[in-house]
């Protein structure tokens, strides 16, 4: 049978290093002690290990020479290692954490968190400059009480980085959750591992000052995440984090939970994210309302927005907080543009049910065009009414949308522009009216 430990292969001369299987450290927190920046750390295939106390890895590695951490199959004791495995744990029991500091690339570590009914977190980093890649990795709560949580950094911690690939997630309580500092994140495949408790909310922001990063989640599963279940909680996040989900999977829970905190909250959106066969889903909610795709009503002009087979709309639901200055903006629609000195019309259609139509201090379109001869500097354009000017109600559009409205209201939005550089052009609608959902066509039609 294998040897179970470690093996730190880049400085094996001599026996206190680990030279074979036989001689490896017993525990992690031995073998990162006697490691230097840019080591690597082989973690056998069979490795199990246990600790009633907290332990904390405290890596030397910097970010040009990160520690390297790799589980591997120790079949025959090569050296260096020829086969990657998954299956070496790192395990505390009790009310017993596990820190991370440092910067470290992980393969194949299963990290398994405290037992019991207590409280006690994977925090991924708790001081410093750091950045972590966690690889085919495994993080558990195994404990199950209610505020134990896989906390990224804390309030302090300052141009950081983390980094899941094809990593999963378990948690033992409803309560608990990932819990994001100030710090930026990138997770790449994986998402909730099946067999533990699936939490209410799975981002919270951490109790010691929310968020003010960029958190990227792509290609994940989330199927776990079902009806009353949430993704976000925007209350908490009080310190104005984006979350991107794109090309995820999940079943029926809510994108968000909680009311924004301020202007400077939380954003969130989803892009291609469903359930189903469903291709260009779109959904973004800031403290100034919500902007989704939608397949009802459907508009009936040439040229509307599909995705290759079935129109779509874009639905803006705005919150009370807009305004003239502040408004809802709907997703960026791109059109591209090979006039060059000639003026354009670009226009976008809109619906609302309502019995007076919207005005131009209401709703608009604003636009981003090469405007700006020899160089890509754009200019912004708008037929949002002139600040000392009256409003003016939009144009009926006279065209007709499916929808059994009982005040329909069919306007265009049109800004005239003389593009002066081939390129892309980007419109987007910006409604100021709250408790007003403003249905638009997400296509720039151009005369």
């Amino acid at each position: 049978m294998a040897n179970p430990g470690f093996l730190r292969s880049t400085d094996g001369s001599d026996a206190d290093t680990g030279a074979t299987w036989a001689l490896a450290n017993a525990t992690m927190t031995g073998a990162v002690a006697d490691a230097a920046a840019g080591n690597t750390i082989y973690v056998s295939d069979n490795h199990a290990e246990s600790t009633a106390a907290g332990i904390t890895l405290a890596s030397p590695g910097t970010p040009g020479a990160p520690l390297v951490v790799l589980c591997v199959d120790d079949t025959g004791d090569p050296n260096p290692p020829t086969v990657l495995a998954a299956t070496g744990t790192i395990t505390t029991t009790g009310n017993s954490s596990i820190t991370r500091t440092g910067c470290t690339y992980n393969y194949g570590i299963i990290l398994q968190c405290g037992t019991g009914a207590v409280s006690p977190s994977i925090l991924m980093q708790s001081g410093g400059t750091w950045w972590e890649v966690f690889e085919q990795c495994k993080l558990r709560l195994v404990v199950t009480g209610a505020t134990a949580s896989i906390t990224f950094a804390s309030s302090t911690i300052l141009a950081s980085r983390l980094e899941f690939v094809n990593t999963t997630v378990r948690f033992g309580a409803t309560g608990q959750r990932m819990a994001p500092g100030r710090t930026n994140f990138l997770w790449r495949g994986g998402g909730i591992e099946a067999g533990g408790t699936v939490p209410t909310t799975l981002f919270i922001g951490a109790s010691s000052g929310g968020l003010a990063g960029t958190y990227e989640i792509i290609g994940c599963d989330f199927s776990l995440v079902v009806a009353g279940k949430n993704l976000v909680d925007v209350a908490t996040n009080r310190a104005g984090g984006v979350f991107i989900f794109t090309d995820c999977k999940w079943i029926g829970g809510n994108v968000t939970v909680g009311t924004h905190a301020g202007p400077g909250g939380s954003t969130v959106r989803a892009l291609n994210c469903h359930s189903g066969d469903v291709v260009l889903a779109f959904y973004e909610e800031t403290y100034l309302g919500t902007s989704q795709n939608t397949s009802t009503p459907r508009l009936d002009v040439p040229d509307g927005a599909d995705d290759g087979a079935t129109p779509f709309e874009m639905m803006l639901s705005p919150s009370a907080n807009v305004g003239l200055f502040m408004p809802l903006k709907g997703q960026p629609i791109m059109r591209w543009n090979d006039v060059e000195g000639s003026a354009i019309t670009l226009s976008v259609h809109t619906f609302i049910d309502r019995a007076t139509a919207l005005t131009d201090a209401e709703v608009w379109l604003e636009v981003y065009h090469l405007g700006t001869s020899g160089v890509p500097q754009a200019v912004h354009v708008t037929d949002r009414r002139a600040l000392l000017a009256a409003s003016a109600a939009q144009p009926a559009s006279g065209a007709t949308w499916n929808n059994a409205a009982t005040n329909p209201q069919a306007q265009i939005l049109a800004v005239t522009v003389t593009p002066q550089e081939r390129g892309y052009l980007v419109g987007r609608v910006c409604v100021a009216v709250p408790s007003v959902v403003v249905t638009a066509d997400p296509q720039l039609h151009v005369s």
